[in-house]
């Protein structure tokens, strides 16, 4: 038994010491290739770079041209021409009634003015215009020039010397011009017709009046013109038959020239007028009824600010509802001035808006 003993302790202290060197052994050796673990290590990528943005296209100095309808253009410009005309005249009346105004402030000392006088007549509108012509020996060698070259130059130069003989204000420039109505070229006789215009001799209107019945469109229009700057109450029947002319720019010319005459019947021929198909027509209708100032043509501008189909008519009959200045129109016109859906024709009744209630005042 002893032996058995012993010979198992033996065995078991050699297994001991054997994994004692073994150990000690492993310490002494150069170390091999690293031991791979079955470990997950994270892999670190670069970021993906954020995509750059667009590049702006670089301004050009090349300006983007988009065609122009000539018709909507000569609109437009016919229209900005018509504001600057109303501004002005606009501006002016402001101007005098200001002056008024103050001419009429009381002072010490004045008498102060009965509250409810008597309305005293309205002053008829003066028709006539003109001044007498004269001989003016500074223009002896224009009329002798021009005189000459009305005969015998080139169409050109007829022209020229008829505009530049009804800058004169020479009487002796009356006969020339006369005679220059005859010429065979028509555009000779439409300058020979503004420049009588021009002289704005009573002496002319016989003359003028033939010229309405000429064959050239340009010619009746221009003598239709003349006739309106002298504003002779005999040429008066003449105009209102050119309110039917075939052309319709000689029956715009004979529409403005009648708002220098301010009697019923020359109302009567422009309310008339108002219907016509053309709106440049109905346009210079428009405005010389605000000249004219008969209440009777209240009711048709305002028809016409309401229902006319052209912006420009619109504005203009609101201008001369502003121009006749009758309370009448105060309603209609602001309507207008909000509603209508042309920005001239609000602009234009809110200032014959401002007009009415001024003169009011």
């Amino acid at each position: 038994m002893r032996q058995i003993v012993s010979i198992s302790l033996a065995c078991l202290l050699g297994v001991c010491t054997a994994h004692v060197c073994s150990a000690q052994d492993g310490q002494g050796e150069p170390q091999g290739e690293p031991k791979v673990r079955n470990e997950v290590v994270p892999t670190v990528t670069d970021p993906k770079p954020a995509p750059k943005p667009a590049a702006k296209p670089a301004p050009s100095n090349e300006k983007i041209v988009t065609p122009v309808d000539p018709a909507k253009k000569a609109q437009i410009e016919k229209r900005n021409e018509k504001d600057e005309k109303r501004e002005a005249e606009y501006e002016k009346r402001i101007a005098e009634k200001k002056r008024k105004i103050a001419e009429s402030a009381l002072h010490p000392g004045d008498e102060v003015p009965n509250p409810n006088p008597t309305p005293a007549p309205p002053t008829p509108k003066p028709v006539s215009k003109t001044s007498a012509l004269s001989v003016n020996p500074k223009f002896d060698k224009a009329i002798a020039v021009h005189g000459q070259r009305l005969s015998s130059g080139t169409p050109k130069q007829k022209v020229f010397s008829a505009q530049a003989l009804g800058q004169t204000r020479d009487s002796r420039a009356l006969p020339l011009l006369d005679g220059a109505l005859k010429d065979s070229d028509p555009a000779v006789r439409a300058a020979a017709a503004d420049s009588l215009g021009d002289l704005g001799s009573t002496e002319s209107v016989g003359v003028l009046e033939q010229a309405m019945t000429d064959q050239d469109a340009r010619v009746r229009a221009s003598a239709a013109e003349a006739l309106g700057s002298i504003a002779a109450p005999a040429s008066i029947p003449s105009l209102i038959n050119a309110l039917k002319d075939s052309d319709a720019n000689v029956r715009a010319s004979a529409a403005a020239s009648l708002g220098a005459y301010g009697t019923p019947q020359v109302a009567d021929a422009l309310i008339a007028t108002l219907g016509d198909s053309n709106e440049d027509v109905r346009d210079a209708a428009a405005e010389a009824l605000g000249y004219v100032a008969d209440p009777r043509s209240i009711a048709p501008l305002v028809t016409v600010l309401q229902v006319d189909t052209s912006a420009l008519v619109r504005s203009t009959a609101a201008s001369a509802l502003g121009e006749i200045g009758d309370a009448k129109a105060v309603q209609a016109l602001a309507d207008a001035s909000r509603k209508d859906r042309d920005a001239s024709v609000r602009q234009a009744a809110k200032e014959a808006l401002e007009e009415i209630t001024s003169a009011s005042r």
